[in-house]
């Protein structure tokens, strides 16, 4: 189902010929209908084995306090009226099904994570019978116009399918008009920025700080350079902040992940792209934390760049900005990338985790 999801949703945006994206569009509709009809209607009213008494989703479902009323209705309307939850966690846990039934009186809790970019974020936490417990995200639209909502659930699916590649962003459930929200599975972990505040507390680990810092740089950056490629280098995330990556806990893992794809624009260019690496997340955090200043350079940040394109068309890339922006490149990155390329051209890249 998501392999020819994520087909039909390519042959929508890219098709060159507007009946082959309306003939696209159709079918993923189809699809979606024809997924949704097979997982079947929610259950209704369960019985408690334990006391026989019967009991509806309201008696299933708890909201944290911090949850608006309108956010309660839609959520709660969303899970009791429609197949909402059981695709989520049929998508996110590999074909397992949930039924009423399954879950006790207050075996669901939803507790708000965020807001920002026009909507909120929750994650509902599933309790089963059988000591089993799922995760999924919900997206609550607040601002969103509807051409907004559906751009940013085709982005989405287009780069959660990873097709062999390490996941980049949260993989994709499902959109639910009525109610104005949508799935994503639920990844835990934290923020880049969290990760640094809690390593550089840690007295006893300041050497280990200094070290995973360019690990922790290059994982980042290599995300916001993946999520460009697999947009077909159109789009570009408006922040490559550490606020908006969530990167392993430790150098040997792999599989940074962007955290929401709301804040996006249209390409600047390569090198704009390279400069915003430098000034909106090196540069930042070498200010706050001056024990890392001069760690993560240039070449680090050319490196991010490589790791995602192969040497030969990074190179490619890299010589082909240069010069298009002519004057416009900073005369200190030129000087390091010509640098760069120079060793790259002697002795190979360097991957991340050959470094």
């Amino acid at each position: 189902y998501r392999k020819l999801r994520a087909f039909l949703v390519q042959t929508l945006v890219a098709a060159d010929r507007e009946d082959v994206r309306e003939a696209a569009g159709a079918a993923a509709d189809a699809l979606r209908d024809g997924f949704r009809l097979w997982l079947g209607s929610p259950q209704r009213i369960a019985v408690d084995p334990e006391t026989g008494h019967e009991y509806r989703w309201q008696d299933v479902v708890a909201f944290d306090t911090d949850v608006p009323d309108d956010d309660r209705r839609r959520l709660l309307a969303a899970i009791r009226g429609t197949s909402f939850l059981r695709e989520a966690v049929f998508l996110f846990s590999k074909g397992t099904t949930v039924r009423l039934s399954d879950i006790p009186p207050g075996g669901v809790w939803i507790r708000h994570l965020g807001t920002s970019h026009g909507k909120s974020v929750y994650r509902i936490t599933v309790q089963t019978r059988h000591q089993e417990s799922y995760d999924v995200a919900v997206n609550v639209n607040s601002e969103l116009a509807p051409e907004d909502v559906q751009e940013e659930i085709q982005w989405l699916i287009l780069c959660g399918e990873s097709a062999g590649r390490e996941p980049l962003l949260e993989d994709f459930g499902g959109y639910w008009e009525e109610q104005d929200l949508w799935s994503e599975e639920f990844v835990p972990g934290q923020t880049l920025d969290l990760a640094l505040r809690r390593l550089s507390r840690r007295e006893h680990e300041a050497e280990r700080f200094r070290l995973t810092w360019p690990f922790w740089a290059w994982s980042a950056m290599s995300a916001y350079v993946d999520f460009w490629h697999r947009t077909g280098m159109r789009q570009e995330i408006a922040d490559p902040g550490t606020s908006s990556v969530i990167v392993p806990t430790h150098d040997y893992l792999t599989g940074a992940r962007i955290v929401s794809v709301s804040a996006r624009r249209p390409v600047s260019g390569l090198i704009p792209m390279v400069l915003a690496f430098r000034s909106r997340l090196v540069e930042p955090v070498e200010i706050e934390y001056p024990a890392l200043a001069g760690i993560v350079g240039w070449d680090v940040i050319f490196s991010s760049v490589l790791e995602v394109l192969g040497e030969d068309e990074g190179i490619k890339m890299f010589l082909g900005a240069i010069a298009e922006q002519g004057d416009d490149v900073p005369d200190e990155m030129r000087r390091a990338l010509d640098h760069f390329l120079s060793g790259v051209e002697v002795r190979g890249f360097l991957p991340m985790r050959l470094f």
